[in-house]
């Protein structure tokens, strides 16, 4: 994954990379798992990732465990 921004009420995963085939399937289903939601905004060049702030934590832990690196 290519950055990672939070603010007061969300966290924003960025994927700037289009060799990343899927990425937003297996996110999306690495965090439903975990039961925690996502709103998910693709554009043309970018996957964008909010998540509750709340979640935070627990969705970094489970990104992370995954095998995903936060840059």
């Amino acid at each position: 994954l290519h950055s990672l921004r939070r603010r007061q009420r969300q966290m924003c995963i960025r994927d700037r990379d289009f060799s990343l085939i899927g990425i937003l399937s297996k996110l999306s289903g690495i965090l439903a798992d975990n039961k925690i939601g996502i709103l998910a905004v693709s554009t043309f060049n970018t996957d964008y990732f909010l998540v509750k702030d709340a979640d935070f934590e627990e969705s970094l832990a489970v990104l992370l465990n995954a095998g995903y690196t936060m840059i």
